[in-house]
């Protein structure tokens, strides 16, 4: 999903507006599902969003996005476009997250959304960026 106070949602509903996306995997987002349901609504898509726990409790339907949802943000707090702890902690567990099920094989391939640095830096996690992240959690680093 990326930074909820960015435009990782949006990129990701648009992203998964298109029906020829289902033809070519089983998309599904990581990351909060309240914040999806906003950006929808924001956007005034008419794509359903799916809180799950689990891939295998995915639909990966046309018209519906699943959401492993971390229920890590407070809704009420999110400013969108404004640098924050809880957007950064949210952006980063959701990397974490996805690098996890990858290397549990729940998953064959992972796509990131823009995160904040500055976000995440203010959350306690100390990466310059995606790369560095998944290098460290995968042990990848020299």
């Amino acid at each position: 999903m990326g930074d909820p106070a960015g435009i990782g949602p949006e990129i990701c509903i648009k992203a998964l507006s298109i029906p020829s996306v289902y033809e070519r995997c089983q998309p599904l987002v990581v990351g909060d599902a309240q914040v999806m349901a906003q950006a929808a609504g924001n956007m005034q898509s008419t794509l359903k969003i799916n809180p799950i726990q689990s891939v295998k409790e995915a639909l990966f339907e046309i018209g519906t996005i699943d959401v492993i949802d971390l229920k890590n943000v407070i809704l009420s707090e999110l400013r969108l476009g404004e640098v924050s702890a809880m957007s950064g902690n949210a952006a980063f567990e959701a990397v974490k997250k996805v690098i996890d099920m990858a290397l549990a094989e729940e998953v064959d391939a992972t796509v990131t959304a823009p995160i904040n640095k500055e976000s995440i830096h203010k959350a306690g996690h100390h990466f310059s960026g995606h790369t560095e992240i998944y290098a460290h959690f995968t042990n990848t680093v020299k």
